[in-house]
């Protein structure tokens, strides 16, 4: 990340501050600490917006990685996301969390519609 350097006198990497406030920062590596490899990889290469992968962190890591194939599978934008997230914390069941993730848009609409399935 450019907002991490390695520090030479440990060989550890440890955030600059680059303009931002130390919380910024700290914020940040928390996210980082919290978030899949995949979505960290993602993240770094400039694949994943900020904004998507603090959706993403919402998620336990173990969800995290079919969450981000479904917004990679149909380009989902971050308010979609939002709703993915939303609805997967919702789900309940694992027939429920299947939906959402094979077919997010129609997920979204039905429970913006009130429907329930599964």
């Amino acid at each position: 990340m450019a907002w991490l350097a390695i520090d030479e006198s440990s060989g550890r990497l440890r955030p600059i501050l680059l303009g931002r406030h130390k919380s910024w920062v700290c914020r940040r590596l928390a996210m980082m600490e919290k978030l899949c490899v995949a979505a960290q990889e993602d993240l770094r290469l400039g694949l994943l917006s900020p904004t998507m992968a603090r959706q993403l962190v919402r998620l336990p890591a173990g969800n995290q990685q079919g969450a981000l194939e479904t917004g990679r599978r149909h380009s989902l934008t971050a308010a979609e996301l939002r709703g993915v997230v939303d609805l997967l914390l919702a789900s309940g069941t694992r027939e429920k969390a299947a939906f959402v993730l094979e077919r997010p848009r129609q997920a979204l609409r039905q429970a913006q519609a009130g429907e329930v399935r599964g």
